[in-house]
C-alpha cells in the first residue's frame, strides 16, 4: 500500500474516532455542549503534526455540530477546530502549542457566540467552559500520545 493511501486512511480513521469521541462524550450545557473532541484533535496534532491536526479538527468538529443540530456553528467550528488542530502541532513546544490553540478556540467561539447569539451573557460563560474543555482535551491527549507511543500501536508510522 502506498504511503499516501496509508496516510489518507489513517486520517479518515482518526477523524472518525475523534468525531465518535466528541459525539458520545458530549454533556449538554446552556447554548451548546462540553465534549472530549479536543482530545482527539490534540492527539492527532501531537502524534502526526499540524496539517493532520487541522484536517482531523476541522472534519470531526464540523460533523459533530452538524449531527448534533448546531448547524449555525458548524462553519465556525470547521475553522476554529481546524486552527486548533494546526496550532496543536505548530511548534516543538507542547506548552506553547496548547496556549496558541486555546486562545484560538476560546476566542473563536467567543466571536461565534457574539455573531450567532449576540449576547455577552452567553459568550462570556462559554469562554470559561471552552477553556476547561480544551484544557481537559490537552491533558487527555498528553496521556493518549504516551500510551499510543509505548504500546507499539503506531509501529511503522512517522510520528512527531
Amino acid at each position: 500500500m502506498k504511503d499516501s493511501t496509508k496516510k489518507l486512511t489513517l486520517l479518515a480513521l482518526l477523524a472518525a474516532l475523534t468525531f465518535v469521541l466528541g459525539y458520545f462524550t458530549k454533556i449538554p450545557i446552556p447554548g451548546g455542549y462540553f465534549t472530549l473532541l479536543d482530545a482527539g484533535i490534540f492527539t492527532t496534532a501531537m502524534l502526526l503534526g499540524k496539517r493532520e491536526g487541522l484536517i482531523v479538527g476541522a472534519l470531526a468538529g464540523f460533523l459533530n455540530d452538524f449531527i448534533a443540530g448546531y448547524t449555525a456553528y458548524m462553519f465556525f467550528t470547521l475553522v476554529i477546530h481546524g486552527l486548533q488542530g494546526y496550532l496543536g502541532g505548530v511548534t516543538k513546544s507542547k506548552a506553547l502549542n496548547y496556549v496558541l490553540a486555546t486562545v484560538v478556540m476560546v476566542g473563536g467561539y467567543f466571536v461565534a457566540d457574539m455573531f450567532i447569539v449576540g449576547s455577552l451573557a452567553v459568550a462570556l460563560p462559554d469562554m470559561a467552559i471552552n477553556a476547561v474543555q480544551t484544557s481537559v482535551g490537552f491533558v487527555v491527549a498528553l496521556l493518549l500520545t504516551e500510551i499510543l507511543k509505548k504500546s507499539g500501536a503506531l509501529h511503522g508510522l512517522k510520528t512527531n
